[in-house]
């Protein structure tokens, strides 16, 4: 059951790099965080309102992305927005849906959030 545990935690952390890589999301962001990384699991409520705490907002300002539906349910039940992640495309999409826009181009270091 260990070895499954590791197995798992390293595929989430192949995804995680991933994502980083397609979108370059830390070009944008001063944190992300990652269950393979921040050390909860999802989908327990803990990892989402600890993360709430860390960043010191209010639920209903965050944005919850997850490949996997059932730990974007559990976010939105929290009361955070929730997207599943499918693909960079679509995901950068579902963002501006949002009111986040995120450049792609390596050359606008902009994010513009709309209110």
């Amino acid at each position: 059951m260990a070895m499954k545990s590791m197995l798992s935690q390293i595929i989430q952390s192949v995804k995680y790099q991933m994502i980083e890589d397609e979108l370059k999301l830390s070009n944008y962001l001063s944190w992300t965080f990652c269950s393979c990384i921040f050390g909860k699991r999802k989908p327990d409520p803990d990892f989402y309102l600890e993360v709430v705490k860390h960043l010191n907002v209010n639920v209903s300002n965050c944005i919850f992305v997850d490949d996997r539906m059932g730990n974007v349910e559990a976010a939105v039940k929290l009361g955070l927005k929730g997207l599943q992640f499918k693909n960079a495309d679509l995901l950068q999409k579902d963002l501006s849906l949002l009111g986040v826009d995120i450049s792609t181009n390596e050359s606008e270091d902009l994010i513009e959030c709309s209110s």
